[in-house]
């Protein structure tokens, strides 16, 4: 099975309700859904998201919800559930620098209570 897309996968995390989804990212600006149960690996992938920059962070936010943040900052809100376009941000906020006064973005954190999230970020002066 290979979730992985060839370039340098830098997030790996597991869907919050079902094992046996497994979410990347990579350098190549992908975050793939997949499901670990498909041993076919022309078939493992169950979606792909597009965020067109390498991939700093990314993660699940909700049962449908993932998030991708860049390397250069760049935050975009994604939607897995049915009635969507495959692959298209369903929030593209762009660069959070600017957004949030910020140099740069060192994390972002689903809230346990499923409302919402924490960004963590910061700046090197």
């Amino acid at each position: 099975m290979s979730c992985m897309s060839k370039a340098k996968t830098k997030q790996l995390n597991f869907h919050p309700s079902d094992p046996n989804i497994l979410l990347s990212g990579s350098t190549d600006g992908l975050v793939n859904i997949c499901d670990t149960r498909i041993t076919d690996e022309d078939e493992v992938v169950i979606q792909t998201f597009n965020h067109d920059s390498s991939i700093h962070h990314a993660a699940f936010l909700n049962d449908t919800e993932v998030y991708a943040i860049s390397h250069d900052e760049r935050l975009a809100l994604y939607d897995m559930a049915e009635g969507y376009d495959k692959g298209a941000a369903t929030n593209d906020c762009g660069d959070m620098r600017a957004v949030l006064g910020c140099q740069y973005i060192a994390n972002i954190f689903a809230k346990a209570n499923g409302a919402g999230a924490v960004i963590g970020a910061g700046a090197h002066e």
